[in-house]
């Protein structure tokens, strides 16, 4: 008799918990929305989540260097697309001094804004991530 093993696929889903929505004001002054959200896993890790959106990519950039000064290190930095918009992406571990902890983020400058996922590790920040997508 020959056996048989049963491997278990173990997927992480979201739920949201909490939303909310504001405004940030770029450079040239003018103001555009932004949101949050948290998420709970479905084994109890929460994830943040926001969205900034501004007027122009100079905003964006600027805004995205402000996030940057609490970034301690990055393991990865890339240009997304074809490069020559100046769309990336960027993995690292931040530290938060309002909550005196650190999180893995993952950070993405768009053309007109930066999405932020913040996660307490890094396999939970790319499984947010991968759920995001999926949606």
């Amino acid at each position: 008799m020959a056996a048989a093993w049963l491997y278990k696929k173990y997927v992480i889903s979201f739920e949201m918990m909490s939303v909310a929505d504001g405004f940030v004001q770029g450079k040239s002054g003018a103001w555009g929305e932004a949101w949050s959200q948290e998420w709970k896993s479905s084994d109890g890790v929460i994830v943040y989540e926001r969205k900034s959106h501004y007027e122009s990519e100079e905003d964006a950039r600027i805004a995205l260097e402000k996030e940057m000064v609490n970034v301690v290190s990055i393991s990865e930095r890339v240009k997304l697309g074809d490069g020559s918009r100046g769309i990336e992406r960027i993995i690292g571990v931040s530290n938060s001094p309002v909550l005196k902890k650190t999180f893995t983020s993952i950070i993405v400058l768009g053309r007109g804004g930066i999405y932020r996922i913040d996660a307490p590790s890094l396999r939970y920040a790319l499984a947010f991530e991968k759920y995001r997508e999926q949606e």
